[in-house]
């Protein structure tokens, strides 16, 4: 997925696309600009799925360029970084469809949020333009409705083998939440919770904490990590709950465990 930074003062840009796990939160593709003429100009040829913007630029504002951006992207995504006394813009940028506003200075979680809701809104977007995958889901839903019942048992199956895959390649998202799962499999939070537990035995949100807790235990093996790295990159911001829930779930703090494997 690509993103692009539009802003003029170059601490805050520094900061922005130097200390932020991009790939982590499902962005590929990273591309910087310092002023709105800039920006159009790369974006051209990134075509970018999600726009990062301050509202004040020298020559023209954000709102304009993204408006100009929309042209030939009604689905991209907008966060605008806004200061104080930007509120006479919100208007115009409720109107544009921007989906987060983040004052400056930038909070670091607060970015992490924005992003990741911007991303989720980018896939959802891509599934249900998907002419193809409409009609499997149709065809699928079809075939479930007159399916004798071991039928219908082998494809309940294999939904949560797709809410599965969909977990082990998400669960590092901190904000990831059952509703988006539900979302990617075309079913209902309820459905998909009660469905997931009777197949599986477990909740959603415990297969979550296993993936983690698992792909934790893999990176403790790795000296070079510290405990803290390990937390964000299995999908927890605060280091004592990620340490407790390991503990919870291997009877072992991460220092433990690190010690076993030593």
């Amino acid at each position: 997925m690509k993103l692009l930074v539009v802003e003029d003062e170059k601490i805050i840009m520094n900061g922005i696309v130097k200390h932020v796990p991009w790939e982590e939160l499902g962005i590929s593709e990273l591309r910087a600009a310092s002023n709105a003429d800039e920006a159009l100009k790369i974006n051209a040829d990134f075509h970018a799925d999600i726009v990062l913007t301050d509202i004040r630029m020298p020559g023209m504002d954000g709102l304009t360029m993204c408006r100009r951006m929309r042209e030939g992207n009604a689905d991209l995504q907008i966060i605008l970084l806004t200061g104080f006394s930007d509120v006479n813009y919100l208007k115009g940028a409720i109107d544009v469809g921007v989906i987060s506003f983040l004052e400056k200075p930038v909070n670091r979680e607060e970015l992490r949020k924005a992003i990741l809701k911007a991303v989720r809104r980018v896939r959802r977007e891509r599934r249900l333009a998907d002419p193809e995958l409409r009609e499997a889901v149709r065809v699928i839903r079809k075939e479930q409705a007159e399916s004798e019942p071991t039928e219908e048992s082998a494809r309940e199956s294999g939904t949560i083998q797709l809410v599965k895959k969909f977990i082990e390649e998400n669960y590092m998202n901190s904000g990831l939440q059952i509703s988006e799962v539900a979302e990617h499999v075309y079913l209902t939070p309820t459905y998909l919770s009660s469905l997931f537990k009777k197949k599986t035995g477990m909740t959603i949100g415990q297969y979550i904490t296993e993936c983690r807790v698992e792909r934790a235990k893999q990176l403790l093996r790795d000296p070079r990590y510290k405990f803290y790295d390990i937390a964000e990159k299995v999908g927890y911001n605060d280091e004592n709950y990620f340490a407790r829930t390991f503990r919870k779930k291997t009877g072992m703090t991460p220092s433990e465990y690190r010690e076993t494997q030593v």
